[in-house]
């Protein structure tokens, strides 16, 4: 396991510059590390779990996904944050090269069909095993940048102390139970970690040879450190001591006017590699400045708060006497002996700064950041902040190892040399098995939510110690499905819940610190800590709170409970009594976890979920700006969305441009729960519901009017104008009375307002920057001319229409067999047509479905209101629709 090494060879017999040879043994050692990561990336959960509700409001993508720096840093990869300059793009650093690396692979990734990549966060919550695809393909991508991490250690020792040492710390990184489960949170501080000791590779090398080019390299790579990350800001400090010692090495002065020209060209190299890897700093360095100076204050006061040691060296040793959670059993008691011996190394040679003085005055330095950065959090809250520096103490113990083992002289010391060395790796890589069993496993927050889907009964109300507030919203803690169970927050400690009394209690354990009591007058049912076993600090790193299930002692049912979480209940009971197993819902303000604005739900054989419904509405408005009211969604476009039923406040609007327009036929619904529904909010049965297939007969020759921008747009004649009819004013017989599939296809740098007019009444649409097209129907009346009128929704917007089509729309509903498989990934239709024509499905159009008509492959096209069609001939035909495997 050990390959025999030997110290380099003195500065007069060796080669100039740095060897960056990697031997066989080294290659087995990067195939071990990658293996380990490669099995924790590949049993990766907690992104998107099938236990538990899989909505998260708290997240960018709505899924339950549990790690926060990864969903911001997933969303940039994704594109779904646009051109933004706010704190997480430049404060802290999520735009530096490893995530515009990420963007590039992402994107390759779908090109190569690998991800699938939606503008609307919501269609992950339909398919959230997409979400964890690209998860996997980003740590995949951020492993193979990591594998620079042992590389670098391996050739700081092979250059500048014994090959031996590289060899130990090589397979003790690939042994460190920490490492692979922390980076599935795609943080990017083994990459810093990885860029820092690059640099210093490279400033050892300056200070043995004192060639400039080692030191501009070094500060590249500082500069590429620094814009991903500060986590390592003291190594800053280790270029300009590294620069004077070479320096004084060679007897040259230090403030000649060389000396001050070399150190401005690095220091311009430094900044020179930072903004070219984080460009986003020149758009606001405000933003990021304000965030360097307020984020210690803020860790400063809440480390304040916390019952635990505050002082400088009760904090200090605690972690320098507690590094298991990190490298072991078996590490941690050599990371004393580590220090003790290179502090020893460093005063014997006079303080002269080789390899193994550089990483202890990094791995000191650093620990002097920290803790003015964090305080008493280092001991337990945010002790991940200690990562490098237990990479850092890995990297002494494998000097103190690969000393001993220069040490040892003749065969039996050796071999017990080799023997200790080996039962060190087999012990750190005993708790690293066991990190990675657990991880292959369900956590325990997939535990426990699967226990209460499956053992509290429906519609029994559930506590949860979530803050109280007037909506309700979604952590990934707790995951409990808010249409299955009435959910009551009963305060963050849960200090609400002898008030509230509800059925039953959820209870965690987040960190040690900070205890939940026993409530009182509930029984314990169940408690889920199978981390136990784990080397561990604060719980949830390895998403391994502890959770507890308590019922109240008394078996009475709970009244009704005050507070947001009722209208999901009550929706949930009423959808569960709906012998159809899968339809859409519109919701207006009616539900506490959306509070505002439109939002479609699909109820699904188990639950009620959002569905992408951006998607659906942008062949109306554009999804930065969706339709915030019923009345700006046309009723034919309920029902080719298949909408059964509209929760809806009662407000002023919905009352008088819904209720009593007379265009939209929505009845009072009658059913189990209703009555639990709060104040102020009504269930309605969508008259105009068909089901959720319909044929669409191909209009007849002749009716279709379209106009298309030609040469360009370059001369005059070959444009459209922002205003006209839908029908050629010379074909005005040809105008159909009643329904009109009217698309216009527009290209626009700003927001445009768009108003059909002249039919039944007027429809306002909204165009965004960019190209969009709007896809809708929309009725005539006899004898009166249907236009469009185009106008700017902002000062300066412009826009060119590219087409303008109208045909002749008949929607032929087509009644299912029940239960009719209709959902987001499988839908099966019988379609009789007397005609060609279009097969459209009540489901959102994303470029991902793939259809078989009769068993053989068919296209599939955007249909009306962006629902997905399928083309079909005469006859009757069995028509199959799937998501894209």
């Amino acid at each position: 396991m050990i390959r025999l090494g030997k110290r380099p060879p003195p500065d007069a017999q060796r080669v100039p510059g740095l060897d960056l040879g990697v031997p066989g043994h080294i290659l087995l050692c990067l195939a071990v590390f990658a293996a380990v990561n490669l099995w924790a990336i590949r049993s990766m959960h907690g992104v998107a779990d099938a236990e538990g509700y899989l909505l998260n409001t708290s997240k960018l993508v709505p899924v339950n996904t549990y790690e926060d720096d990864a969903q911001v840093t997933m969303g940039h990869a994704m594109g779904l944050y646009g051109e933004v300059k706010d704190t997480f793009s430049i404060g802290t650093n999520f735009g530096g090269p490893l995530l515009h690396g990420g963007r590039a692979v992402v994107w390759a990734g779908a090109k190569l069909g690998l991800v699938k990549l939606c503008d609307d966060p919501l269609f992950y919550v339909a398919y959230p095993e997409e979400l964890r695809a690209l998860w996997q393909l980003f740590a995949l991508y951020k492993l193979v940048v990591l594998l620079l991490l042992p590389l670098s250690v391996y050739w700081i020792a092979r250059n500048f102390d014994r090959e031996a040492t590289g060899t130990i710390a090589v397979w003790l990184l690939a042994a460190m139970p920490f490492l692979p489960a922390y980076e599935l949170r795609l943080k990017p501080e083994g990459v810093v970690l990885a860029m820092t000791l690059l640099a210093l590779l490279n400033l050892l090398e300056h200070m043995r040879s004192g060639r400039a080019r080692h030191l501009f390299t070094a500060c590249a790579f500082l500069g590429l450190a620094f814009s991903m990350k500060f986590t390592l800001a003291p190594a800053g400090l280790l270029a300009v001591a590294a620069f004077f010692v070479s320096r004084r090495r060679r007897g040259l002065p230090w403030l000649s006017r060389e000396a001050l020209i070399l150190a401005a060209k690095a220091c311009c190299v430094v900044l020179a590699t930072f903004l070219a890897a984080n460009p986003l700093f020149l758009h606001a360095p405000r933003i990021f400045t304000s965030f360097v100076a307020r984020y210690s204050s803020v860790l400063h006061a809440y480390s304040g708060a916390l019952p635990l040691p505050q002082s400088f060296a009760e904090v200090t040793w605690y972690r320098l006497t507690h590094f298991e959670p990190y490298l072991g059993q078996a590490l941690n008691l050599l990371v004393l002996p580590a220090l003790a011996f290179a502090l020893w190394r460093l005063v014997s040679e006079r303080f002269r700064l080789s390899a193994q003085a550089v990483v202890l005055l990094l791995f000191v330095g650093n620990g002097l950041f920290l803790w003015w950065l964090a305080r008493a959090q280092l001991m337990l809250v945010l002790s991940y902040y200690y990562y490098s520096q237990a990479v850092l103490a890995l990297v002494l113990v494998a000097f103190l190892l690969g000393w001993l083992w220069d040490a040892a002289r003749g065969p039996l010391p050796r071999a017990a040399c080799l023997v200790g060395v080996a039962a060190v790796l087999l012990a750190t890589f005993s708790d690293t098995l066991a990190v990675l069993r657990f991880l292959g496993g369900p956590s325990t927050r997939q535990s426990v939510h699967a226990w209460v889907r499956d053992n509290i009964p429906a519609g029994a109300s559930l506590g949860v110690p979530m803050a109280r507030q007037e909506h309700l919203g979604f952590t990934d803690r707790f995951m409990a499905d808010p249409f299955r169970h009435r959910l009551v927050p009963t305060g963050d400690q849960g200090e609400h819940l002898d008030a509230l009394r509800p059925d039953f209690a959820l209870g965690v354990v987040l960190d040690p610190v900070r205890r939940t009591p026993e409530p009182s007058g509930y029984e314990p049912l169940l408690r889920v800590d199978t981390g136990s076993r784990l080397p561990r600090e604060t719980y949830g790193f390895y998403q391994d709170d502890i959770y507890s299930v308590y019922r109240r002692k008394d078996g009475a049912a709970a009244g009704d409970i005050p507070g947001p979480g009722a209208a999901e209940a009550a929706l949930g009971t009423f959808t569960r009594a709906d012998a159809e197993p899968e339809f859409t819902i519109l919701s207006y303000r009616g539900l506490s976890m959306f509070p505002l604005g439109l939002e479609l739900l699909g109820k699904t054989p188990d639950t009620v979920l959002p569905l992408p419904g951006r998607l659906f509405t942008s062949a109306l408005r554009d999804p930065a700006a969706p339709p915030a009211y019923v009345h700006q969604v046309p009723p034919e476009l309920l029902t080719l969305w298949g909408v059964k039923y509209v929760l809806a406040l009662q407000d002023d609007a919905f009352r008088s441009e819904v209720l009593q327009s007379g265009v939209y036929r929505l009845e009072p619904a009658q059913g189990p729960g209703l009555e639990a529904l709060p104040q102020g909010v009504a269930l309605y049965r969508n008259q105009g519901y068909q089901g959720r297939v319909f044929f669409l007969p191909a209009p007849p020759p002749g009716s279709t009017q379209a106009r298309e921008r030609s040469w360009g747009g370059l001369l005059g004649r070959g444009r459209l104008k922002p205003f006209g009819a839908l029908y050629d004013p010379a074909a005005q017989g040809a105008v159909p009375a009643g329904l009109l599939r009217v698309r216009l296809v527009l290209d626009c740098d700003g927001p445009m307002d768009v108003l059909l007019k002249g039919g039944e009444r007027p429809v306002s649409l909204l165009a965004g920057p960019g190209r969009q097209t709007l896809d809708l129907p929309y009725r005539t009346v006899p004898g009166r001319e249907a236009g469009y009128e185009i106008n700017p929704a902002a000062p300066g917007a412009t826009c060119s229409v590219l087409a303008v089509s109208a045909e002749p729309l008949e929607i032929v509903p087509q009644p299912q067999a029940q239960p009719a498989a209709l959902g987001m990934r499988l839908a099966f239709a019988r379609v009789e047509t007397p005609g060609p024509g279009e097969a459209v499905f009540a489901l959102p159009w994303h470029g991902h479905w793939i259809a078989d008509v009769d068993g053989r492959p068919a296209r599939v096209l955007r249909g009306p209101g962006n629902t997905v069609a399928v083309p079909l001939q005469t006859g009757r035909h069995e028509v199959t629709l799937r998501i894209k495997p």
